[in-house]
């Protein structure tokens, strides 16, 4: 649950809000006005909607009350985000089915704090670090994870990727083991030397004809699974959904 509806006129507050929610890992759709917030509460079917009263053509109360007089957004929580306070007003925008109340101007934190009450933190993509090289085994599992959303960080050497592994805090380790047999070493022992890192799921790759040395390597660096190329994609799917404790 990530998605907002902001229902919003000034370019400026748009922006700044904008920054706010993308930062956080919300995904943001505006609206300038209660006609487009109307359409667009239906055609995005948004998580929440941040709703101002004042717009140009129709009043954000009357958008509201028609989002929720709609079979198909009546659900949809509404928080007004107004310059608006008087108590004959606020207690309006209750009886219409507007879920909260942000006074403007807002601080940031007052602003994310609702908008959790409400839908909760955003999920979060997980992080998959890509180690270490260009090879048809790395290209071929970074094509299948890119494709459910996962975020891949690909370091093309094992100093790179040490740094990222310690820097980014990657929620898995996937190691391309088609590369030199120095440069496996010194990654491995390097990954195992950190005990934060150590943590951190560790998948090797590799071809066929490497598969006795792959699982010796498994076995001696308490990796959580190997993947074999060529690839079977649903397999690879099933396995990084399982290890990321997604099912």
């Amino acid at each position: 649950m990530n998605k907002i509806l902001l229902v919003e006129d000034d370019k400026v507050q748009i922006e700044i809000i904008r920054r706010l929610l993308e930062a956080e890992g919300y995904h943001l759709v505006v609206a300038r006005t209660g006609k487009d917030a109307i359409r667009l509460a239906s055609q995005e079917q948004p998580d929440l909607i941040l709703m101002d009263m004042i717009l140009p053509g129709m009043h954000g109360l009357e958008a509201s009350i028609a989002i929720k007089e709609t079979p198909a957004t009546a659900k949809i929580p509404i928080v007004a985000l107004t310059v608006m306070s008087a108590p004959r007003f606020i207690e309006e925008c209750y009886k219409v089915g507007i879920s909260g109340f942000i006074r403007k101007p807002a601080a940031p934190q007052h602003i994310l704090d609702n908008i959790v009450k409400f839908i909760g933190k955003p999920k979060r993509s997980p992080l998959i670090l890509a180690a270490a090289g260009d090879s048809d085994v790395l290209t071929s599992i970074t094509s299948a994870l890119r494709m459910l959303d996962y975020k891949v960080l690909v370091a093309d050497d094992s100093a790179k990727a040490i740094s990222y592994a310690r820097t980014k805090k990657p929620d898995m380790i996937i190691v391309d083991m088609t590369m030199s047999s120095e440069e496996i070493s010194l990654l491995l022992e390097n990954l195992q030397k950190n005990e934060e890192i150590r943590k951190i799921p560790l998948v090797l790759a590799g071809k066929t004809e490497d598969l006795a040395e792959l699982k010796l390597r498994a076995g001696l660096v308490s990796a959580v699974e190997t993947f074999i190329h060529p690839f079977d994609p649903d397999i690879v799917v099933r396995k990084m959904r399982k290890i990321l404790k997604e099912d």
